[in-house]
């Protein structure tokens, strides 16, 4: 489910950024951010992979026997996926935050720099 909705936020911040170039104004540093969002929101869905990954391995090694050693493993696998959840959480901070403070602004800036454009073409 993120994944799309991170999907469709990429898609949306392109197409504005296609606009607002359309317009005239300069989204060369919009884009890079729009790229480093992108590689953010990748580690993201990466780190998702790896927790399914280890939830997945946890479940085939308590499946398999019954003993001491499977299920300290077995806890061992859960331990690790824990803190693959902290790491989550961490990665959809960071996008959030990124995208709150540093696109945002981006935004703002060229909203802004339309503006200017607009009043200098109007008084001319």
């Amino acid at each position: 489910m993120h994944e799309k909705v991170f999907e469709n936020m990429i898609a949306r911040l392109e197409r504005l950024s296609d606009k607002m170039k359309e317009k005239g104004a300069d989204v060369d540093k919009l884009e890079a951010n729009i790229k480093t969002l992108s590689e953010k929101i990748d580690k993201l869905l990466a780190d998702y992979d790896t927790f399914i990954k280890t939830l997945k391995d946890s479940r085939s090694q308590i499946c398999d026997k019954d003993n001491d050693r499977v299920k300290d493993e077995f806890k061992s696998k859960i331990g690790e996926a824990r803190k693959q959840i902290e790491t989550i959480r961490k990665d959809r901070t960071d996008i959030r935050d990124f995208y709150k403070t540093t696109i945002k602004s981006d935004l703002a800036e060229i909203r802004k720099q339309i503006e200017d454009q607009k009043s200098d073409t109007e008084s001319d």
